[in-house]
């Protein structure tokens, strides 16, 4: 069986999001934090669409605060450095 790592993101706001993310060889963390960022605009968009029943354009999601990839539940691995493009922690 082919192993499907998952990209996991923790944001400022406290949302975390887990998105399984295929790569071509190796992890592909900007592909991994944009899928993130598209998940965590969602979910804000649903929980406002449903509290104001109204039709609400997208907010920029907050700042990506610790991300990683993890197959199993198991972190396989995390960013090289803390500075990498879209993490702040």
């Amino acid at each position: 069986m082919k192993w499907c790592p998952v990209f996991v993101a923790t944001f400022a706001d406290g949302e975390t999001v887990h998105m399984t993310t295929h790569c071509e060889g190796e992890l592909d963390w900007e592909r991994g934090r944009s899928l993130a960022k598209h998940a965590w605009q969602t979910r804000d968009r649903r929980h406002r669409v449903e509290e104001f029943m109204a039709n609400i354009t997208d907010r920029e999601p907050p700042e990506i605060t610790s991300h990683h990839f993890e197959v199993d539940g198991q972190v396989i691995e995390e960013p090289k450095e803390a500075t990498e493009p879209g993490v702040t922690a």
